[in-house]
């Protein structure tokens, strides 16, 4: 059993929980995509807002948490520690965002909007 990360994802759901009052995190099982790696290992991510602090405050989060290296491994378990998920499968997509396209919003160094480069990737 992959016990660190299923007690990695029930200190994700307790701490973003007790954060935010009106939004509940969620967890979601998909193939690993980042921005510097990609497998197709199932992966657990978290997902919550951003805090207050952040330039990227408001927007979704996405947290990696583990990964498995059988499907089958990764929902069993994921049910039997009792952890409510979004399974979105071997072949399904992913809720990876370009870098590009989650900081859209910020002005770039010459303080001009890059709101629409990220269309280019």
């Amino acid at each position: 059993m992959s016990t660190e990360i299923l007690l990695n994802a029930r200190k994700f759901i307790e701490r973003e929980t007790a954060k935010r009052k009106r939004q509940k995190p969620r967890l979601t099982l998909e193939n690993g995509h980042g921005a510097i790696y990609h497998t197709d290992k199932p992966t657990l991510y978290g997902h919550s807002p951003y805090d207050r602090g952040s330039v990227l405050y408001g927007q979704d989060m996405r947290c990696w948490l583990g990964c498995w290296d059988s499907w089958d491994e990764a929902r069993a378990e994921l049910k039997e520690f009792g952890l409510k998920f979004d399974d979105l499968g071997e072949n399904a997509g992913s809720t990876h965002l370009p870098i590009a396209q989650v900081v859209a919003h910020l002005p770039d160094d010459d303080g001009e909007w890059c709101a629409d480069d990220w269309r280019d990737e």
